[in-house]
């Protein structure tokens, strides 16, 4: 296959840009992995200072259900003390007419 002037002139230019072309995808997985590794590297920095500032925001939310429920039991036995020092008094005000020790009511469910 022989080539004239005028094909040779274009076959040069096209070789160039071949090369360029071939040189690029050589290149290109080698890039690839350079900047793949780059945006994990970042991903795991910034996964780490996530993960931190959730456990802080954790935290926080149980100290805060802990406070919570500290007050609800507070609550919860003020009301028994109350309903228990209410049943004393009517207690007292029945024991003439019932058994000190034994209650009023019987529970027959199972």
């Amino acid at each position: 296959m022989s080539f004239k002037a005028i094909d040779m002139q274009i076959a040069v230019q096209k070789s160039t840009e071949t090369g360029m072309k071939q040189n690029q995808l050589m290149h290109k997985p080698v890039l690839d992995q350079a900047m793949l590794a780059t945006t994990l590297e970042r991903g795991a920095e910034s996964s780490r200072q996530k993960s931190s500032k959730v456990d802080e925001s954790v935290n926080h939310v149980i100290r805060d259900d802990e406070e919570n429920g500290k007050n609800r039991m507070l609550k919860q036995t003020k009301k028994k003390q109350v309903k228990a020092a209410e049943t004393m008094e009517g207690s007292r005000s029945s024991v003439s007419g019932g058994h000190p020790y034994k209650g009023k009511h019987i529970d027959f469910s199972l």
